[in-house]
């Protein structure tokens, strides 16, 4: 209210001199990054926060392009449209990919606003941005983390759900079959209580690493915990892909796995599920395929089993 008072006392070129002298201060202070460019896009301002979260002084950028702080981490659509709606609009936001004058790579939140004169005409461009890099990055751990199993670096039970749901969904709309292979490591609990823990995780480590070697690109190799396992075919032509994927993980671990206590064997029980003949859901294939490890545990170990029908 004394505010609203004061300006009411002064004259109109009072209160434009206040207000242009409260503008530049906040320009000069504010965390947020600001560009200001003419009708061509050269860049005639740029506050303090700019500088530093670019690394470029005022005198490096004023009368250049903006595009000089490129990433070359998007494509000519995306700057397309971001200036269509721009224009159309007057006001941009999201999230871009600049280049400091470090040359490392950082992520903002942008928003980009168009200036008219009285006749309509674009007089300026105002870019407002701040550094979202770091929360980004702390976002996207806390996703690994929660996704991936933390010693091998695996999909977890939550990523392996989802990616066999989507495999289950298009092998039911295309009509294909997927395969599960449901692993579980022979003779681990004796390597733990003979080497200690330390080593068993060594040749979890281990594991995980040949059966990623084993398998194509497009399948998922889980672990879901202790030394249990489960590797999904997303795409096999017949159910005799899924038996070729197992002996390759069954020779993949006959090899001794060198450790500072010496070379270490370990085998595999392998239990195999193949859709739509051993199960249509997520549930029953990975029932299936678990009854089937367990069948060749019984059977005398370091084999595979298919489900039963």
């Amino acid at each position: 209210m004394q505010l609203a008072s004061k300006a009411q006392d002064m004259t109109p070129g009072e209160t434009s001199s206040q207000f242009f002298r409260l503008a530049a201060a906040v320009f000069e202070v504010i965390d947020d990054g600001i560009v200001v460019t003419d009708a061509e896009n050269a860049i005639i301002a740029v506050n303090p926060a700019f500088e530093r979260v670019t690394g470029y002084a005022a005198g490096e950028v004023i009368g250049r392009n903006p595009r000089i702080l490129s990433s070359g981490r998007h494509t000519p659509a995306f700057y397309a449209e971001m200036w269509e709606t721009l224009l159309t609009t007057g006001r941009w936001h999201g999230e871009v990919w600049n280049r400091r004058k470090s040359g490392e790579l950082y992520v903002q939140r942008l928003t980009l606003s168009v200036i008219r004169g009285r006749d309509g005409r674009i007089v300026n461009h105002v870019g407002v941005f701040n550094d979202i890099t770091e929360a980004k990055q702390l976002a996207e751990t806390a996703s690994y983390r929660a996704h991936h199993d933390v010693l091998t670096g695996l999909p977890n039970r939550i990523l392996f759900a989802d990616r066999l749901t989507q495999a289950l969904a298009m092998a039911l709309r295309e009509n294909r079959r997927l395969a599960l292979l449901f692993v579980d490591l022979d003779g681990f609990k004796e390597i733990n209580d003979q080497f200690g823990h330390v080593t068993g995780d060594c040749v979890l480590e281990a594991v995980a690493a040949r059966m990623l070697q084993s398998v194509r690109d497009s399948d998922t190799v889980s672990r879901f915990g202790g030394d249990e396992f489960v590797i999904l075919l997303p795409d096999i032509r017949q159910t005799s892909d899924a038996q070729v994927a197992a002996e390759k993980v069954l020779i993949a671990l006959t090899e001794p796995i060198d450790l500072d206590c010496g070379p270490v064997t370990i085998g595999a029980s392998i239990g195999i599920a193949v859709f739509p003949a051993n199960g249509t859901t997520a549930e029953a294939l990975l029932r299936n395929a678990d009854a089937a490890m367990y069948a060749a545990k019984r059977g005398g170990k370091n084999r595979y089993v298919f489900g039963a029908h």
